[in-house]
């Protein structure tokens, strides 16, 4: 059976940041989390270890403490010194990402609605971004590499398969916003040619 681990509210004083946390996050971010958590309240509990040492979500109590908040919600996590830096490494990086087809499609139903400029104002999503995303047309489609015998490898160095992003352009500023995020994505996330493949068309508006 999955262990439940049970929520807490503690003063947030009592406990404290680790000192091996390699997670950043950019002052504009930060500022939006802040937003967030004051508009929405705060929904994700803190990760700790027995001795009040945070395993995940550092950013979180900090924006609580910048809030001026007294108490915050924790999980106390029943793990060693090794297993507590492990489970720092783990939550970052099992957050999952996103599909661009999807997250594209997503911000379309949001524009019928909203503007691109209210959008950028209610996501941590740059404007340009945005708008990139917003013109994605496409199939993502997935199948192995077979033409030269083998599948290409992912950021972790697991056999991957060929991830294929065919779009349709109307105009030609409209494709050099979309390749520099892709651009963008393939620097952050280590991705060479091999495994990352763009088909893209110029089509005449």
């Amino acid at each position: 059976m999955v262990k439940i681990i049970q929520s807490k509210i503690v003063p947030i004083d009592s406990i404290h940041e680790n000192t091996w946390n390699p997670n950043e996050m950019t002052d504009s971010v930060f500022a939006f989390l802040k937003q967030s958590i004051e508009k929405v309240g705060f929904a994700e509990d803190v990760q700790i270890t027995k001795d009040g040492t945070i395993i995940n979500g550092e950013h979180r109590w900090r924006a609580m403490k910048e809030l001026g908040a007294k108490r915050i919600g924790v999980k106390v996590l029943p793990l060693t010194d090794e297993e507590a830096r492990l489970g720092t490494i783990n939550f970052n990086a099992t957050r999952g990402d996103a599909n661009p087809i999807k997250l594209g499609a997503l911000i379309n139903e949001l524009l019928e609605h909203k503007t691109l400029n209210e959008l950028a104002g209610m996501t941590v999503i740059p404007l340009v971004e945005l708008e990139a995303l917003s013109k994605l047309e496409g199939n993502l489609e997935t199948g192995a590499n077979t033409e030269r015998g083998t599948s290409p490898r992912d950021h972790g160095g697991n056999t991957a398969d060929m991830l294929t992003l065919v779009v349709e352009f109307q105009d030609e500023d409209s494709y050099r916003k979309v390749r520099e995020c892709l651009d963008a994505f393939k620097e952050e996330m280590n991705i060479t040619e091999d495994g990352f493949a763009l088909l893209s068309m110029l089509v005449p508006g």
